[in-house]
């Protein structure tokens, strides 16, 4: 599609605002500018694609360590000496290959997939959303974050185990579900919800 002058798209990676772009290239209001913005970049209105956001914020990051390097070049100036070195490492964790890096949360989402008691959808929902918000701190700080800032989101890594155990998607918990069943205490209750809770009632009543 073509597009007016000064280009929107151009002004939106550069993180112009949506109202001083409409402004600029004769849009009603910010509303229609965004509109039009994510129609020329080929996708659905009001959908927040990661990958647009991630190209956009790789364009900033370009122009960032421009104005720092300069910086740095010219007086020598130890503060935009480090700020290029964090964006150095910030965008060679963006531009990294996938595979390389933590997949936490890809692996998660197969562990909930193959869940055999627990409810993910219903009454164990709450469980599965924290155990999604702790794999997507620990990826984006190991995968983006500075050695110190991803060693930090390590320390995540047990309570996300916490999680895993109560849905019962751990060896430890996978074993202690099959003892509680054998020994009765999922009897006269059907169902892999029933056997998720017949391993909580063994849990409690042993603690």
């Amino acid at each position: 599609m073509s597009q007016p002058e000064p280009n929107p798209v151009a002004l939106f990676l550069a993180a112009v605002p949506l109202d001083v772009i409409a402004e600029k290239c004769g849009f009603k209001n910010g509303e229609e500018a965004q509109s039009y913005i994510a129609l020329a970049l080929g996708e659905t209105i009001g959908r927040r694609d990661p990958q647009l956001y991630r190209d956009a914020d790789l364009q900033r990051l370009d122009r960032l360590f421009q104005v720092a390097y300069a910086k740095a070049m010219k007086d020598h100036d130890l503060g935009a000496i480090d700020k290029c070195l964090n964006i150095m490492r910030i965008r060679a964790g963006m531009c990294g290959d996938a595979e390389t890096g933590s997949q936490l949360c890809e692996q998660l989402e197969t562990t909930i997939a193959g869940l055999e008691c627990g409810d993910p959808t219903g009454v164990d929902a709450a469980l599965v959303e924290m155990a999604r918000a702790l794999a997507r701190n620990i990826d984006y700080q190991v995968n983006y974050g500075s050695g110190l800032e991803a060693t930090k989101a390590l320390y995540l890594g047990p309570h996300l185990v916490n999680v895993l155990r109560e849905l019962g998607a751990t060896p430890a918990a996978r074993d202690e579900i099959k003892k509680a069943i054998n020994d009765g205490g999922n009897a006269g209750r059907g169902g892999q919800v029933s056997q998720l809770e017949a391993f909580r009632e063994a849990v409690y009543k042993g603690a």
